[in-house]
């Protein structure tokens, strides 16, 4: 079992002093930070430099749950913007377990950053091409991921497909073992005592609805909207995510791992667990399709970024 922690604030004071230009364009844009080394960094734009006259910041830092984000801060030209926050970090109580790392990216998942040990410059595995790797051989009988004992490089995909298939190397369709995931854990009777409430987060680091990249909603396509279902233990009533149609992205097809983040933290109460085995049921409906136009499988598929359990 994964070590119990609580989740303790976490803060920054570092004065947000960006590189301002003034935009021509009167527009709110939303600036984006990352903690590098315990100071505040912008994520630079594409010519390296912030340009709007009314920002909203917003922060992130690898292994934090969330995001920091401060509306209404006004910079002008050629000035020093100074503002001095204390960001405490989301917590719903005792953090039980966490699947993934927390940075808006799926990489640390199998065929995602490890290098691939077939080209001679070994790329990230995720820039090969998504239909070079054989579900069915990685996974024969789907995802069975155990806390504390499994391996996220290796027991958990980059992707989580509704139906897989077909491939160059592969005629065969499969969608009996891609579109319902399992994650086992255990509880202690210490754990749940007086218990009340539990929280499930899922931070997706991209999802492809039947929307695709259009952000166009399409009444013929029933996946236009998308739900990721939780399912906690032989509970009927499922926890869900749902994806907008104009939250969609076509992401591991095009050989990303980090595209349009999408969250969720959903409360359910904290009898639905058990003393000792548990299992959660990551659930996408089964073999989900849309009709494809581009050269890109039509399947409707997940990326996770990372998951959490916590208990009050």
């Amino acid at each position: 079992m994964e070590k119990e922690r609580q989740t303790s604030p976490m803060a920054s004071t570092a004065p947000l002093v960006p590189n301002i230009i003034s935009s021509t364009v009167e527009r709110a844009l939303s600036h984006l930070w990352k903690i590098c080394d315990r100071r505040l960094r912008p994520l630079p734009t594409q010519d390296g430099t912030l340009t709007s006259t009314t920002p909203l910041p917003s922060m992130s830092s690898d292994g934090i749950f969330g995001d920091f984000v401060h509306d209404g801060v006004e910079v002008q030209a050629r000035k020093v913007t100074k503002v001095q926050e204390t960001w405490e970090q989301e917590s719903a109580g005792v953090e039980v377990w966490r699947l993934g790392t927390p940075d808006k990216s799926s990489g640390e998942f199998l065929h995602g950053d490890a290098p691939d040990p077939t080209h001679p410059l070994h790329p990230p595995q995720h820039f090969i091409y998504w239909g070079a790797y054989d579900w069915q051989q990685d996974f024969p009988n789907g995802v069975n991921y155990t806390i504390g004992s499994s391996d996220p490089a290796v027991d958990f995909n980059t992707v989580h497909w509704s139906v897989y298939g077909p491939t160059p190397e592969n005629p065969d369709v499969e969608y009996d073992t891609t579109h319902d995931w399992t994650i086992n854990f255990s509880l202690d009777k210490k754990q749940l005592q007086q218990r009340k409430t539990a929280t499930l987060t899922i931070q997706l680091a991209g999802a492809k609805t039947a929307a695709g990249n259009t952000d166009v909603y399409n009444a013929t396509e029933p996946y236009a909207n998308l739900a990721l279902e939780s399912y906690i233990n032989e509970q009927k009533e499922p926890l869900t995510l749902l994806v907008g149609f104009n939250q969609s992205s076509s992401c591991i097809v095009r050989s990303a791992v980090s595209c349009y983040q999408v969250r969720s933290r959903m409360e359910f109460p904290a009898d639905w667990l058990n003393v000792g085995n548990n299992v959660l049921t990551l659930h996408l409906p089964r073999n989900a399709t849309d009709y494809e136009t581009a050269v890109l499988p039509g399947t409707v598929y997940v990326q996770y970024d990372a998951l959490r359990l916590e208990l009050a």
